[in-house]
């Protein structure tokens, strides 16, 4: 039930209007609770006036995973408007399983996750719009290397789930505040013969939260962006619960489903200089006071850095690297300080 909000790489900037864009992208992720690097190579297409109606279209497949989002900015002409999303991966991620901060590795699972949601939005004021969707989960679950035999692996889950969220703006300030009720389509015991693991009360469960973010101009050439984010939920479990990721809800440096927490607060900082035309270098700084029971009874601290940088290269591409490390992640040999490492490049065509 862990959700992931941008796979793709983020299209690079056009100067001028495009009604669509097709750009070749291929790069690798190296995440170690992926179970090997992830690679991929494909095709990137962004439409901003699907067949002259409006709707805005973009999709990425690239073969281990895939991508796809569409806006119809106006529903006949009202002030309602839709949009979709879907995404899916191939590669497995390892489900890593943790006892006051010991790996427990015969509990240690993978999975493998996909995401699909519709909703639509209106606004209810020029600066405050309300938004309704309703989302599907589905993670395939299996059994690791390292699973005990008598460990039950949970079955493979489908996700049902509303959202309804409340978005304002004022001042170069973004404000939001959600509610996310979900149910599992089927939800059976899982764990240790004599674990207290599976309770059939987690079949459905609640998750909210709310936000706090703001982007300003140092220089013409320095942006800086801070964001403040509070979760928290009921009859969250180990598959239910908040988990940083590669590609949603990233702290810098932490391996995918490396950190499950079920209520908690996270501060990211991102500091972007345009050194020279075509080129960016960006600088973030995360910290995270967050509530993952294998971790302890509290409010535990993570932080990340990391940097990025984006520059052309030769053949009239566009590289962008980005690393990241976590102060406090840990690696599968126990020791403390995870790397996450995304390269990627890019050719418009």
């Amino acid at each position: 039930g862990r959700r992931s909000e941008s796979a793709a790489p983020t299209e690079p900037a056009l100067e001028g209007p495009a009604r669509h864009v097709r750009t070749i992208a291929f790069g690798m992720i190296v995440d170690p609770n992926i179970s090997h690097p992830l690679p991929f190579a494909g095709l990137s297409y962004v439409d901003f006036d699907l067949f002259g109606t409006g709707t805005q279209l973009s999709g990425f497949i690239g073969g281990t995973f895939g991508q796809l989002a569409f806006a119809i900015p106006s529903v006949a002409g009202s002030r309602w408007q839709i949009a979709g999303r879907a995404f899916a991966i191939a590669s497995s991620f390892n489900d890593r399983s943790f006892d006051r901060g010991i790996e427990r590795y015969d509990e240690n699972i993978s999975e493998r996750p996909a995401q699909a949601s519709v909703g639509v939005l209106r606004p209810l004021t020029p600066r405050v719009t309300l938004k309704v969707a309703y989302e599907l989960d589905y993670t395939a679950y299996a059994r690791a290397d390292t699973t005990a035999s008598q460990f039950v692996a949970p079955t493979s889950q489908t996700i049902h789930a509303a959202r309804f969220a409340i978005e304002g703006q004022r001042h170069g300030w973004t404000a939001s505040a959600w509610w996310a009720p979900a149910v599992r389509q089927r939800w059976t015991p899982w764990g240790p013969p004599a674990g207290d693991h599976y309770s059939a009360e987690h079949r459905d469960f609640q998750r909210f939260g709310a936000s706090l973010a703001r982007s300003a101009f140092v220089t013409p050439s320095v942006v800086v962006r801070g964001e403040a984010a509070w979760m928290d939920g009921h009859d969250l479990d180990r598959f239910s619960r908040y988990a940083f990721g590669a590609f949603d809800n990233r702290l810098h440096g932490y391996p995918s489903a490396l950190i499950r927490y079920d209520r908690g607060a996270i501060g990211r900082g991102v500091i972007a200089w345009s050194a020279a035309p075509r080129l960016r270098i960006d600088g973030f700084a995360d910290v995270a006071f967050v509530h993952d029971p294998g971790f302890g009874s509290g409010l535990e601290p993570f932080t990340g850095l990391g940097m990025a940088v984006e520059t052309p290269a030769p053949l009239g591409t566009l590289l962008a690297a980005e690393w990241g490390f976590g102060l406090q992640g840990r690696r599968s040999d126990g020791r403390r300080g995870t790397h996450v490492l995304r390269v990627s490049a890019y050719k418009i065509f």
